[in-house]
């Protein structure tokens, strides 16, 4: 399959300088063939300054990141798997969305990734985790 796309200027991908979250939106719109910039918080937790220019980014109440911005179409878009989903768009990689059995596939398989990462979350070593919970996890 072909992919084209054309972007102008780089997309900006707001995120931390990690991998969580935003790492799958980085994997996707490098197959996705989208040119963008990685603009990470200048530290973690974020400054107030950070939080600042998310919310004036963004527009909502919340981080809003990872946030991915088109700046030549003025266009935001905020929360991780409204993100996925909009590169999948632009990219024609979702498949046949009107198909309910692969739409529903794609909303389970993202569901499935999200729930896995939060999941390990609780076997980080390097965030106390236990040896137990580790060896559960990997299990």
């Amino acid at each position: 399959q072909n992919i084209h796309c054309t972007i102008m200027a780089p997309a900006k991908l707001y995120y931390y300088a990690s991998t969580g979250r935003g790492n799958a939106i980085r994997l996707s719109l490098a197959a996705a063939g989208i040119a963008f910039e990685d603009v990470c918080a200048t530290d973690f937790p974020p400054t107030a300054k950070d939080k600042e220019l998310w919310t004036r980014i963004g527009g909502n109440t919340t981080t809003n990141i990872p946030m991915l911005v088109f700046p030549d179409e003025d266009k935001v878009y905020c929360q991780s798997r409204s993100v996925l989903e909009a590169i999948g768009r632009r990219a024609n990689l979702l498949g046949n969305i009107n198909d309910d059995g692969e739409s529903y596939m794609l909303s389970k398989i993202l569901s499935d990734a999200e729930d896995l990462r939060s999941a390990a979350y609780d076997s980080f070593g390097s965030w106390g985790a236990s040896r137990v919970a580790i060896k559960n996890f990997v299990e």
